[in-house]
Parts: structure tokens; sequence; C-alpha cells
């Protein structure tokens, strides 16, 4: 192959964007697109990064996600692009806004089923290019293509007010709004609310120092290591012009 064509060669990011990966195009093979948003800010000098409190949920294949920090983040609609998606999801589940999101990376998941959830194998590359003996449709397996996107937040609204307020009266102590569903309904922050047959699914708005998140080797205790990871990895080229 010359170096011309190798250099034609679409790159498995562009194959994900556009929907050209083999395995996206498998109709037997469910897919579920979702997005998370690394979301700063600068408080006292310092970059902080935004995350949200999961309640603990029950899933409907019987497993159970445990309670903990995350990346605000969720399921991409059929009417809006991922872009869209991250903007809507920060929103829904801390009350603040987000703009200009810019997308960084993906993970592309194929999910074998097995007692008690799920083995995952990652796919960075089109169908065609696997082997025909390495993948072999079952009953069960899905698919899940996550979008990874960092922002700035613009430092405005009632939110952030309530963070003011907080920096004022108790310097030092951690960044963290807890929400009761009634004070989750006055901040407008969706996810936070309960409706009939919705229980709660965020209970607490934080902003961590963005350095205690990267620079530690011991995961910080209560947080997703999968978040955790997904943004280092999305903040890797930022933090190597530091």
């Amino acid at each position: 192959m010359s170096n011309h064509n190798r250099n034609l060669r679409v790159s498995p990011e562009e194959l994900h964007l556009t929907g050209q990966c083999a395995l996206l195009a498998q109709e037997d093979l469910p897919l579920f697109v979702s997005v998370f948003t690394v979301a700063r800010v600068d408080v006292n000098c310092e970059q902080h990064v935004l995350m949200v409190h999961n309640a603990e949920e029950c899933r409907p294949d019987g497993t159970t996600k445990p309670a903990g920090w995350g990346l605000p983040g969720g399921g991409v609609r059929p009417d809006e692009t991922p872009a869209e998606a991250a903007i809507r999801e920060v929103l829904y589940e801390s009350g603040l806004h987000v703009v200009n999101p810019n997308w960084e990376r993906y993970e592309h998941n194929v999910l074998t089923p097995h007692p008690g959830g799920f083995n995952y194998k990652r796919c960075h590359l089109a169908l065609r290019e696997i082997a025909d003996d390495e993948f072999v449709l079952e009953s069960g397996m899905r698919q899940t293509l996550v979008h990874i996107f960092t922002a700035d937040m613009p430092w405005e609204g009632q939110v952030a007010e309530m963070f003011n307020l907080r920096l004022a009266l108790i310097p030092g102590e951690p960044l963290v709004l807890d929400l009761s569903p009634e004070m989750g309904e006055s901040l407008g922050i969706r996810e936070a609310s309960e409706e009939p047959g919705k229980p709660q699914e965020i209970n607490a708005v934080g902003l961590f120092p963005l350095a205690d998140l990267i620079d530690s080797k011991v995961p910080p205790e209560g947080f997703y290591r999968s978040h955790l990871a997904r943004m280092r990895r999305a903040l890797e080229k930022y933090m190597a012009t530091v």
C-alpha cells in the first residue's frame, strides 16, 4: 500500500462519528449512545471540575448501580446531536450551563451478558477489519457508544450563586451542595427532583479541584473509577501543555 493511500485511510474516530463503523450498522446488535462532559470552572484561581452524586439505582437487568460521584451525562435522544445532549445533561443534572462543548474522544464497547452483568469488549475498529471468527453475535448482546466532551462553564445562575454563598460562609470546606428533592426543584435541577414513579437520581452537586482528581494515585473514595479514567483521558492533551 502506498503512503498516499495510507494517509487517506479513515480513522477509527471518523468511522464512529459518522456512523460508518460496521458494528454500528448491525441491526441485530442494539446500540445505546450516551455522553459525558468534563465541565470546568476556576474557583479562587484554581480549576475545578463539576461532579454530580448519583443515588443508588436498580437497573432493569437486575443489577444495582452503586451511589457515587461521577461526570454529568446520559443518553442521546434521537432528535439531538451528542453535543446538544452534553449541554442538556449538564443542565438537567446540575442546573449549570456549558457552552460550545468540545468533543474529545469516544468509547465503543460490545457487551456480552453474563450472570450479574456484562463482559465488555472495546471496539476501535470497523467490523470489516476484524476477522470473521473474532465476532459472533450472541443473544442479549448490545453495544454502547460513549462520546466524551470537555467544556467551560459560565459562572451564572442560581446554582452558581449557591456555590458563591457557600464559599463566603464556609471558606475552605468542600464545595458540595446537598440536594433534597424540594431544593432540586427550586433550583431547576430536573434529575434532583422527584416525580410520580421516578425517584431522585442526583442528590448532590460538587466542584472538586482538578489537580486532586488528576494527580491522585489512589482514586478518591466515593468516585466512580470509570468516570475518573474518562476525565483523565479527555484532558490528556491539555495537561501535557501545562
